[in-house]
């Protein structure tokens, strides 16, 4: 088994934000050595941008559970990440705030509990208008990526409820926003088999 991960380059779409920067690792390892290794792919990342060594920056969490780079030289960069063993994916770019959520798709359709608190009313009705099964589950784990994208550049994560972030369902199970926020831009990650992800960038 490796001890290093694989490190890919997701290319963005053009939509996004320039400058923008994400990668994907993959090691089949625990999620304690997968975390290890994202975050030094992160600071070496950040180091590149900033042109100084790696060993010059550190990633803390602020008293509101948001990881962050609290050198003064880093400032007017952002970056977020996301697990889903055996992946983590990161973005890194310039910007106000950043969120990137990725999971793997649910094998099964979620209980009624988690249905009801992660949907509004109005999106549950939509989501059970999809075919039961497969594009239910990829729908729904679309969703909560988008949602939890969102809330992680909002800097709350999920100490905010998920139906604060409005979402909707086209007939194919295709998730978007209900509302994007000025200045803000968003993207589905959904080039890896059996995973699905979100990035929310507010420029």
């Amino acid at each position: 088994m490796s001890t290093q991960p694989a490190v890919q380059t997701i290319v963005l779409h053009a939509s996004m934000h320039l400058g923008l920067e994400c990668r994907l690792l993959t090691l089949d390892a625990p999620r304690d050595q997968l975390r290890i290794h994202t975050r030094a792919v992160l600071l070496e990342l950040l180091a590149s941008r900033l042109n100084i060594p790696a060993s010059q920056l550190e990633i803390v969490i602020s008293a509101g559970g948001k990881p962050c780079c609290p050198q003064a030289v880093a400032a007017g960069l952002t970056f977020s990440f996301s697990y889903a063993p055996p992946h983590a994916c990161l973005v890194v770019g310039h910007g106000s705030r950043i969120g990137i959520d990725i999971e793997r798709v649910v094998p099964s359709e979620p209980t009624w509990n988690l249905l009801e608190h992660v949907f509004t009313e109005a999106e549950l009705q939509q989501w059970l208008r999809l075919p039961a099964g497969k594009p239910r589950c990829h729908a729904f784990t679309a969703a909560w990526t988008l949602k939890e994208a969102m809330l992680k550049a909002r800097g709350t994560g999920l100490a905010e409820a998920p139906q604060s972030v409005g979402v909707t369902f086209s007939e194919s199970g295709h998730v978007t926003p209900a509302a994007v926020p000025q200045h803000a831009s968003w993207l589905c990650l959904d080039s890896l088999p059996g995973y699905v992800g979100a990035i929310i960038h507010f420029g």
